[in-house]
């Protein structure tokens, strides 16, 4: 299971984004940027392994989204609880 996620650096609002392999939290991929894009490398450097990569933690970036059904056509993306939340409590202010 791999988890990718953006993280800001610096006040300019520079990102990166980081692909981490959630069981042995080894880091898999480092990319400039937060667009699905910055993810690609993963593709390079996970090789065949790819084919057996059953679940990947996101936000709900539909950029993110794009890159794992490109690279990762078999893996089930699972949002994080974090995010859910927040877009069920903005429904309940706002509905």
């Amino acid at each position: 299971m791999l988890g990718i996620d953006k993280a800001y650096i610096g006040r300019r609002g520079k990102c990166i984004t980081v692909v981490v392999d959630i069981e042995s939290g080894d880091p898999v991929s480092v990319g400039v940027g937060k667009a699905g894009t910055a993810a690609n490398p993963l593709r390079e450097m996970i090789g065949r392994r790819r084919k057996r990569i059953e679940a990947v933690a996101i936000d709900m970036s539909p950029a993110f989204m794009m890159s794992i059904r490109e690279n990762l056509p078999n893996a089930t993306v699972i949002f994080d609880h974090f995010h859910v939340a927040r877009l069920m409590n903005d429904l309940l202010l706002t509905g």
